[in-house]
């Protein structure tokens, strides 16, 4: 477990560096995309902006000032008494008094006080870890869903116009007799249903422009620019390295292993509770001159020193705190297992979409593209010879478009993948290059 909290308090503290870092380059101005932004800028916009971040961050130092002050020793009192009569003694009246009390709590409470709430702090830690690797995800998500929209217009954009083209053409050979009508009206059915999938497509990225810029904290309705270079991951890394990576370092792991650390402490605070606390203090209490001057100590003020404990008899009252601490780091205890069998089986489905992904990626491009592409330049080559049929080649023209999209969805729906596994396990599985 130690060896999971201290790589979990690595990871915040470099994301906390990574904050710190950037807004002091920045200053009080706003943290914006440059006119080409990446997949990088729009994650560093996003940890800079976010509200949600800054709201973690902020319980985050709430807690750790709570650690400054839980071990601390309870503050002295101090109280003084004037007597209404004076006490009249053998050395002199008693006119006032000043009294000085000390709690000293049981040994250990203190150090156990402090564990508990540091162990507090390092789950408030681990929540803001957690809480930055979901916005990670989140963007990187939208910025996919972005990714694939400007893909899929683009690609129907140009379908759309080669197959315009070619509706000028059939038409132009109709008026001579050179086509038939049949295929003319198929062409044009064609290009009313590539138009309605391009208006559907472009009425997409209204709202998912939205929802990157919320995330980003802008107005919802500021443009984006249109992603291009494309973040490609590697291939699925294997299960068991997976699993591996998630045990040590997953957010949400790290902050069960810190509620743990806490409830032990709270359950050894609550057994040390049975033994009584100290108070050690001192009166001094001021002495007039006695009646004889001449008397010995005539005048001499008293000091005593006192000791005082509690007499912990109602021994009852203690077992309800102990049992309820017990009880306390039991459930804790099986939570965090069920929360690692959970995101085990989390991360078994992210893989398996990722490998799902790598499959479809590999498939279209290697084989069925080059394939489409082939087989529509051999279709449009018979038509043109009139060794071919239209319909053939509308066909194969669909098909081409069917496949550059399904290309352009694996490779960010691999992307996707690779972000959501980052945010189970803690751990960055692929590395930005230019496609």
């Amino acid at each position: 477990m130690m060896r999971r909290l201290r790589r979990c308090a690595a990871g915040v503290l470099a994301g906390a560096f990574n904050l710190l870092l950037f807004g002091s380059v920045l200053g009080d101005e706003p943290a914006k995309l440059p006119d080409a932004p990446t997949l990088a800028d729009f994650l560093r916009v996003a940890e800079l902006r976010s509200p949600g971040l800054e709201s973690m961050r902020r319980e985050w130092l709430a807690e750790t000032g709570r650690t400054d002050h839980a071990g601390s020793f309870p503050d002295p009192q101090v109280s003084f008494a004037w007597y209404v009569q004076e006490v009249e003694t053998r050395v002199g009246p008693q006119t006032h008094r000043a009294s000085l009390r000390q709690r000293l709590p049981w040994f250990g409470k203190l150090g156990f006080r402090r564990e508990a709430a540091a162990a507090g702090a390092d789950a408030a830690a681990a929540r803001y870890r957690d809480r930055r690797f979901a916005l990670r995800a989140d963007v990187t998500r939208a910025w996919y869903d972005l990714y694939w929209l400007g893909q899929a217009i683009d690609r129907t954009r140009e379908n759309l116009e080669l197959l315009s083209n070619l509706e000028r053409v059939v038409r132009a050979k109709y008026r001579i007799g050179a086509a038939e009508h049949a295929d003319l009206i198929r062409l044009q059915v064609e290009l009313g249903v590539v138009e309605d999938r391009l208006r559907s497509l472009e009425d997409r990225v209204r709202p998912t422009e939205a929802r990157l810029n919320a995330l980003l904290h802008r107005p919802l309705a500021e443009p984006l620019a249109q992603p291009r270079n494309l973040p490609e991951q590697r291939t699925a890394p294997e299960r068991d390295a997976v699993v591996e990576e998630l045990r040590e370092g997953a957010p949400r792991l790290g902050i069960r292993d810190h509620a743990i650390v806490q409830a032990e402490a709270k359950d050894r605070l609550a057994r040390r509770s049975r033994w009584p606390d100290w108070s050690v203090g001192v009166d001094w209490i001021r002495t007039g001159e006695a009646l004889n001057p001449e008397l010995v100590d005539s005048g001499k003020d008293a000091v005593i020193v006192s000791i005082s404990t509690e007499l912990p008899l109602f021994r009852g009252k203690y077992e309800g705190p102990i049992r309820e601490a017990e009880e306390s780091l039991a459930a804790t205890l099986e939570s965090r297992d069920a929360e690692e069998d959970e995101l085990i089986a989390r991360a078994d489905a992210i893989l398996y979409e990722w490998r799902d992904a790598d499959r479809r990626s590999d498939l279209y491009e290697n084989a069925l593209l080059p394939k489409a592409v082939q087989s529509l330049e051999a279709t449009t080559t018979a038509y043109r010879n009139g060794k071919g049929g239209f319909l053939d080649m509308i066909d194969a023209q669909r098909i081409l478009l069917e496949f550059e999209l399904e290309l352009a969805r694996a490779w960010a729906d691999r992307g996707r993948s690779a972000a959501t596994l980052e945010s189970v396990t803690g751990t960055e599985w692929g590395k930005e290059v230019s496609r």
